[in-house]
């Protein structure tokens, strides 16, 4: 009987001191993904030129669109935010209604956070894909923020983002898939002018950089995380020019096979706006990519 009880109390201890780790590991966790959620980021503010002709900013709509800020990830229509991940482990993840941030924000402010990923706070925005924002010329940064500033303030009660287990721990070990964008870019680096239309080439290097890396990374050649898979966009080197035309309109591959969910979305939803030229352009630059890969 006595070495029963024994048993027991060490059992008791032993369970005691599991729980004291566990918690100890708990608090260690959110201590350091805390710590990465309220990092301050010194990026100072630049004037950005914003015009507010109806030109620039039917402009502004279609290269919105095209970057998935509107009709994308901020809801649609009326860009009025959204909740597009909602998961007990991962957390919340709500894209903010713009048409109530844009008042809230000077055109520096916008800037800043579209092309750097910094709130006006100081600290890094989840998930937007700021580092390809980052590709951005002035011209089409002006004419985006021009587009949103011209949207009407749209009311749509959101959640609040929140962060789950996973993330914390992703978010505390420097997990890749958890980084933000604000800590992939180079602030200090120049955005001179897009190329001019007749250097296919050029012209198509900035589409592809300042639309593709989202989903293909920043080396075009894919994404491989857990559930997340992309191809290397050298595959287009085996697409004649009116096949990639007609996979960017519609998400149909060569030998009209459909690709999967993503592809067929991004097609009709984003891709579609870009002009034919714009098109030959990227198709040109990809090709050249391809040649250049050992």
């Amino acid at each position: 009987m006595t070495t029963v009880r024994a048993y027991r109390r060490l059992l008791g201890r032993a369970g005691l001191m599991l729980a004291a780790l566990a918690l100890l590991a708990a608090a260690i966790v959110y201590g350091l993904s805390e710590r990465a959620l309220r990092r301050a980021w010194d990026v100072p503010l630049a004037t950005v030129s914003v015009p507010t002709d109806a030109a620039a900013i039917a402009e502004g709509r279609r290269l919105a669109t095209i970057r998935g800020c509107a009709n994308g990830c901020h809801g649609k229509p009326g860009i009025g935010g959204a909740v597009f991940d909602d998961d007990r482990w991962y957390g919340r993840l709500v894209a903010p209604n713009l048409g109530d941030a844009v008042r809230r924000y000077s055109d520096a402010e916008l800037a800043r956070v579209i092309r750097h990923g910094i709130k006006r706070d100081g600290s890094a925005v989840q998930v937007m894909p700021s580092d390809m924002f980052a590709q951005l010329d002035d011209a089409d940064l002006g004419a985006i923020i021009a587009f949103l500033r011209a949207e009407p303030a749209v009311e749509h009660a959101l959640p609040a983002s929140t962060t789950g287990p996973l993330l914390r721990w992703q978010l505390a070990f420097g997990a890749p898939g958890a980084s933000f964008a604000a800590a992939r870019i180079d602030h200090a680096a120049p955005h001179p002018p897009k190329p001019r239309a007749d250097d296919a080439r050029a012209w198509g290097r900035y589409l592809a950089h300042s639309t593709c890396t989202e989903c293909h990374g920043a080396d075009l050649r894919g994404i491989h995380e857990a559930g997340f898979h992309t191809p290397p966009l050298v595959a287009v080197a085996a697409y004649p020019l009116e096949d990639f035309r007609q996979l960017m309109r519609t998400g149909v591959a060569l030998g009209g096979r459909t690709l999967n969910d993503l592809m067929t979305r991004v097609a009709r939803e984003r891709t579609s706006r870009f002009t034919d030229a714009e098109i030959d352009a990227l198709h040109a630059y990809l090709v050249t990519l391809a040649s250049a890969e050992p």
